[in-house]
């Protein structure tokens, strides 16, 4: 520095030097307080340091995205068993609960004696299904009045073992132990593929239930 230079140039210059100096200073500390969640919206959550803190199964940058009964992956709600949905928040056995309707077709029940039962088209099928208070996946079954439960497998409906007396001009009566499985092929449309059992001989008859 040319410690010759007039006074009032003197000060000129180590003013402009001051104020280069604070300028920088007042840059720095207007950049280091600025707050990095404004304009962040996190949807329920909570920003922090620009970063937002979702709160349980919501998910992604701006918790914009459910995952309520899975596990969320590389952008994807991938649900546990028993639901469904994108944002994995619908049971599976929703879908079949109600009242459906139906009528044997040409369902042939082979016998260990005599000729074979043809199960009269004229008898009503009626298969109630209701929740069950045990586990997400299982349903409580009715048909024609008697009891048995289910398995919902997304569009599959898996029938457990159960019984009931086919109605018949016999002299003994006629038990049928029953199982099957069913898929959703519409909503409301079930087609089943029923197993009937008597004295250890089986026999398959479909039917096609329509929802009430």
């Amino acid at each position: 520095m040319d410690l010759h230079l007039p006074k009032n140039k003197f000060n000129i210059l180590i003013m402009k030097k001051l104020s280069l100096i604070l300028s920088t200073f007042l840059l720095i500390a207007m950049f280091s307080c600025k707050d990095e969640c404004e304009g962040v919206e996190c949807n329920g959550g909570s920003c922090i340091d620009g970063t937002c803190v979702c709160p349980e199964g919501l998910f992604g940058d701006n918790c914009d995205i459910a995952c309520t009964n899975g596990n969320f992956q590389n952008g994807t709600c991938n649900c546990l068993d028993g639901y469904e949905g994108a944002a994995c928040d619908v049971e599976e056995r929703t879908k079949f609960l109600g009242v459906w309707n139906g009528i044997f077709e040409n369902c042939e029940i082979e016998l260990p004696f005599g000729d074979p039962y043809m199960v009269p088209d004229t008898l009503l099928i009626s298969l109630e299904i209701q929740t069950n208070a045990m586990d997400v996946s299982t349903v409580d079954l009715s048909i024609l009045d008697n009891g048995s439960t289910g398995v919902v497998e997304g569009s599959n409906l898996i029938i457990e073992d159960g019984s009931f007396e086919v109605p018949a001009d016999t002299p003994f009566p006629i038990i049928l132990s029953f199982s099957g499985s069913g898929v959703l092929t519409t909503e409301t449309q079930l087609d089943i593929d029923m197993t009937f059992e008597i004295a250890g001989i089986d026999s398959s008859c479909p039917i096609t239930l329509i929802k009430e």
